[in-house]
């Protein structure tokens, strides 16, 4: 096995019950590294886990390597391993503790007691397997390890029957010829597992790949060697021995010959993880495309175990991560069973049941297993493909094919979930924002208030706002505490109070602030400006409101594009005094794929202010910012960033224009850790081009409805007809989707109509039950909706959105 500081070598072992011919996706974790680490292993994408190491004496007594590290790390993986349905193994021995065990079997005393000590280990810590790594037998020992595996072999197999389940066996080998000679049949035979250590062979032998220490190359040779018995031409004496081919396990290196995966990755994950050959920049690793080239390789071509890895904590944890890769690569090779899917956390407030179900059809020889919290509630069925969740729990299906199965777990929890409505809103553009409770259970009602009332009719799980105010939410179900949140909604926008008439004449339009008013939503000229507008009008129309005077300007800075530039992993900041609020409208930046991080950053170096991230850029790219900023000194950086970024490193004199921004044309660099906190003039140009900056009003208008309408009540007279306040609401209004028409009992049978804002009739229906849903075939617009019973009539406005 290998340490980071050293060059050595190591195998591995595992075991999965559950799966078909037992393939393996496993790794080791070391007894050295600091116990936090534990949270790197994927317990979800291994079969087995390996615990290395343990050492022998002489005589064949065990001991840790380090101290405390069976409480500290053997522990916590038997646990979460077995909670998971990961095999838990040992590893005796390896690159530094080798060293005893030729004398351990050149006895048969030392052999008998290690042996015993090993078997007592196994069933003490309730472990799955051990794995025998002496790096590397020679001469006589080859016999001597032959008459300890097979003693080894006798006494595991009766372990099995004590413990109840199969406890299995594993022995390292060098991947190619130099100890050959140290392993013979008779060990090969006990062991139900070979792993074939194929890494740390930069260079060291005239088969080995110069450049890298776990290439293809080396895997390629390695199986061939071991599953052929074939001598070299690189020295060494070849027994002509084979090994059973189900038997083998190739290895995926963690590491390069010079850093750790999770260390030297974290300069471009993406780049790394998907890099062809796993030579990026000089490390020698395993890239995914590698991982799944020799994956195929063994399992494909030579008919193998499976992969493992030296070692998990020199992983990565997010999508980058090779435990993934590895899972992924050999998920075509496991268990033939399909893998059923239950789902994500969900609540059952407010519901007598949940119905579960396996998404996987009824065929034959396959059979389900439910369970809840560990205990078997319907066993082998053949046709339970669902099953009624009626309790808060842990539920597990399996589906079971052949001498395999696969299965999944979601938990039914007895609480709602998390009720968030995000982060402050400002309303600006667009002007009516949705705020959603993040809630949509069966069963769940919504209360929603403004400024601390009731807003009535409302009970959606979002709600669109248009004005500024305090709201919040609460989400209650039967049986369950209710879960509420507020979020604070300021507005940059004037009130406006649109108008209704019956016939063609003037309107009374009004504004919170003096305004300039408008036909056309975007452009145009001012019709007038003020408080109030008062057009005549002949049929409805939609008039828009800005700020009096405060149509934007917008101006383009810094250089249109680089030259002479070069990719790099971004640490400048361009430096800006900002004259005058105004707005950060969009910037180009030249990236090389994947995501970039934009922030705007106070004159500190440290404190962000905006911040937003595009999820892939490639090339010269216009990323749209909309980054409103009050006067001052600021940094603009792509700190945070995945993708490099173009640099040109030719500074410039500084941009300006006038009145509104400076520009400094010298970006500053900061090669700390972290990257963005202290400035130094870098006589660089910098990262960015084209640099768009809005000045004056950068909101939306918000418009403004003169309609006229015959049919309003306040324009109906007659004596056989009574506009009537009934409990009659329609929500949400307005809406990008659907309706929902609340009304009592007394208007059930009624007629509701719908006409647009000019009069025109758009569809109608019958009032059927309580709550009828409308509305999903209109178009954006302003409607008004009329209900007609015998006696009464009843007029509502709304809006459809886009």
């Amino acid at each position: 096995m290998r340490k980071i500081t050293k060059i050595s070598l190591l195998f591995l072992f595992v075991f999965a019950a559950n799966l078909t011919q037992a393939q393996k996706v496993s790794g080791f974790f070391p007894d050295w590294v600091d116990p936090s680490l534990l949270s790197k292993v994927q317990y979800d994408k291994l079969t087995d886990v390996f615990f290395a190491f343990i050492n022998p004496d002489a005589s064949g007594n065990l001991s840790t390597t380090t101290a405390g590290s069976q409480t500290t790390i053997l522990a916590p993986l038997v646990t979460n391993g077995h909670a998971a349905g990961t095999k838990v193994h040992i590893s005796i021995g390896g690159a530094n503790n080798s060293g005893n065990f030729s004398s351990v079997v050149g006895s048969a005393s030392n052999r008998t007691n290690f042996v015993n000590n090993v078997a007592t280990f196994i069933q003490t810590n309730d472990l799955d397997g051990v794995n025998i790594d002496w790096e590397f037998p020679s001469g006589s020992d080859a016999t001597n390890l032959g008459l300890m595996m097979t003693e080894l072999r006798t006494r595991i197999n009766a372990l099995s029957t004590t413990m109840g389940r199969t406890i299995e066996i594993s022995i390292a080998v060098a991947p190619l010829v130099w100890n050959t000679d140290g392993i013979n049949s008779a060990t090969m035979d006990a062991s139900d597992y070979i792993y074939l250590m194929a890494f740390d062979a930069r260079g060291a032998c005239c088969v080995c790949d110069a450049n890298h220490h776990s290439s293809y190359v080396i895997a390629e040779r390695a199986l061939q060697k071991w599953t052929t018995g074939l001598a070299t031409t690189c020295g060494g004496t070849s027994t002509g021995m084979a090994a059973t081919q189900s038997k083998l396990v190739l290895a995926i290196p963690f590491y390069s010959s010079y850093s750790t995966y999770d260390y030297f990755s974290d300069l471009d994950p993406a780049g790394y993880y998907n890099d062809a050959d796993g030579l990026k920049d000089g490390y020698d690793y395993n890239s995914c495309p590698v991982i799944q080239q020799k994956t195929d390789l063994i399992m494909n071509t030579y008919g193998g175990a499976g992969i493992w890895t030296w070692e998990l904590s020199q992983d990565r944890t997010d999508q980058y991560s090779l435990q993934t890769c590895m899972r992924s690569a050999m998920d075509p090779y496991l268990c033939s069973a399909p893998s059923p899917n239950l789902g994500s956390t969900q609540s059952i407030c407010g519901s007598s049941s949940i119905t579960l179900n396996s998404a996987v059809s009824t065929s034959s020889g396959r059979t389900f297993t439910w369970k809840k919290d560990g205990v078997t509630t319907v066993s082998g069925s053949s046709t339970a493909t669902t099953y009624n969740a009626t309790a808060a729990g842990t539920y597990l299906v399996e589906v079971h094919e052949g001498s395999c199965f696969n299965s999944s777990t979601v938990i039914i929890t007895g609480t709602i979930g998390t009720v968030d409505l995000g982060s402050a809103v400002e309303l600006c553009s667009p002007v009516i924002a949705t705020l959603n409770s993040g809630q949509s259970a069966a069963g769940q009602t919504y209360l929603w208030k403004k400024d601390g009332a009731t807003i009535n009719g409302v009970i959606s799980s979002s709600y669109l706002v248009s004005e500024a105010g305090t709201y919040e939410v609460t989400v209650s179900a039967a049986g369950c505490s209710s879960e509420s949140d507020n979020v604070i909604v300021t507005s940059l926008l004037p009130t406006v109070t649109s108008d209704t008439i019956c016939t063609s004449g003037s309107v009374n339009l009004t504004s919170s602030a003096s305004a300039d008013w408008y036909n056309v939503s975007t452009g145009g000229t001012a019709l007038s400006t003020g408080s109030t507008y008062s057009p005549s009008i002949s049929s409805s129309t939609t008039y828009y409101v800005q700020p009096a005077g405060a149509s934007s300007s917008e101006s383009t800075t810094m250089k249109s594009t680089l030259s002479g530039a070069w990719h790099q992993t971004s640490v400048y900041g361009t430096k800006f005094v900002a004259l005058q609020e105004l707005t950060l409208k969009e910037v180009t930046v030249d990236a090389d794929g994947s995501a970039v991080t934009i922030n705007v950053v106070q004159s500190d170096g440290l404190t962000v202010v905006k911040t937003k991230t595009f999820a892939s850029v490639t090339g010269s790219t216009t990323l749209s910012l909309g980054f409103t900023l009050s006067a001052g000194t600021y940094y603009l950086n792509t700190v945070g960033s995945v993708s490099k970024i173009s640099v040109e490193t030719t500074a410039t004199a500084d941009y300006s224009v006038a009145g509104i921004i400076t520009v400094e044309g010298n970006a500053y660099w900061d090669w700390g850790s972290p990257s963005g906190t202290t400035y130094i003039a870098s006589g660089h140009y910098g990262v960015f081009t084209n640099l768009v900056v809005v000045t004056g009003n950068t909101c939306d208008r918000v418009p403004a409805y003169a309609i006229i309408d015959a049919g309003h009540s306040s324009c109906i007279v007659t004596s056989s007809l009574n506009t009537i306040n009934s409990s009659l609401t329609l929500y949400p209004n307005p809406s990008n989707n659907e309706f929902t028409l609340s009304s009592d009992n007394s208007l059930i049978g009624s007629t509701a109509k719908v006409y647009s804002i000019n009069g025109q009739s758009q569809t109608q229906f019958v009032i059927t039950k309580e709550k009828v849903r409308f509305g999903k075939a209109l178009k954006p617009g302003v409607y008004f909706l009329q209900v007609k019973s015998n006696d009464s009539l009843q007029k509502l406005k709304f809006v459809k959105l886009n």
